[in-house]
């Protein structure tokens, strides 16, 4: 219900926005919690077999304090849900439950994040930790496959394990753990700078795996716009509301998205993209939602 009337505010205030430079800015505040559900979807198609996986996270937001630098954030997470659905017959429709095996990493993902000034991540302060937690997560995912602990094997000390640490640190960057953590939604890319509508370089928006499937797409139109004082609607300046629309195609690659904020904090949002060729079409759609 509140996302409902949270769109019929928009539907409503939308015609009364300027086009102006904005900076959003969140106002936290010590011990708020903030909980969302995210949500990834993505189907592919190739000639007459087809592919539907989904991933529900419940990310949250608790705002530890203030210091000289700027707030410290932490975040954890959790998967709610996770499915996939093939057409081959090979798989029988629907392939092997890895709920519980994936979340054993999604949850090892508890991050400190210090922000700066203008309310963006300058650093992920127990980044040893979090690293560190998901070596342990491997180590028991291989031992659950194994059916050992491969710990006493002494070629996971001298061969395996080092490999692992190293594809470890290569691959959770604190980029890569923040828009993970966030289901893929540019969560914090548009917090703390000036906005105005135009083109803007499509990495602001697009994290990285996005990237990787449409690397030709180097910029997206972006529209915003925020919310001025209504008497009709009730709206004041101060609230904070923000409306934020994403755009871009090239070729067969097409981009949409729209980010919605109350009191600089964002509570809805979504991006979509899709690809295609003759033989295989992709589409993949990320939301969040606040609802905490």
């Amino acid at each position: 219900m509140r996302t409902i009337v949270f769109y019929i505010c928009l539907l409503t205030a939308c015609f009364i926005c300027g086009a102006k430079k904005i900076i959003i800015m969140p106002q936290l505040a010590e011990s708020d919690t903030i909980m969302y559900r995210t949500t990834a979807q993505t189907i592919m198609y190739h000639e007459n077999d087809s592919l539907v996986s989904q991933t529900k996270l419940l990310p949250e937001i608790i705002v530890e304090g203030k210091n000289n630098k700027g707030f410290v954030i932490k975040t954890t997470n959790r998967l709610e849900d996770f499915s996939i659905e093939c057409s081959d017959p090979s798989s029988d429709g629907q392939l092997p439950d890895k709920t519980e095996t994936l979340n054993d990493f999604v949850a090892a993902v508890v991050m400190r994040i210090q922000l700066d000034v203008d309310c963006r991540p300058d650093s992920i302060l127990n980044m040893a930790e979090v690293r560190e937690t998901l070596l342990n997560a491997y180590i028991r995912m291989f031992t659950k496959e194994q059916g050992m602990d491969i710990t006493r094997d002494a070629e996971w000390e001298t061969e395996t394990k080092p490999l692992m640490i190293g594809a470890i640190d290569m691959t959770y960057t604190p980029k890569h753990l923040i828009e993970t953590q966030f289901g893929y939604i540019p969560y914090f890319n548009f917090i703390g700078v000036p906005l105005k509508s135009g083109k803007i370089p499509a990495s602001m928006a697009l994290p990285d795996e996005l990237q990787k499937m449409c690397p030709e797409l180097k910029e997206l139109k972006m529209k915003v716009s925020q919310f001025e004082n209504n008497m009709e609607s009730g709206i004041e300046e101060k609230d904070g509301l923000y409306h934020i629309k994403l755009s871009g195609k090239k070729g067969t690659v097409e981009i949409d998205g729209e980010l919605l904020y109350a009191a600089g904090i964002l509570t809805n949002g979504f991006l979509s993209l899709r690809n295609e060729s003759d033989t295989e079409k992709l589409i993949s759609n990320y939301v969040i939602e606040i609802i905490r």
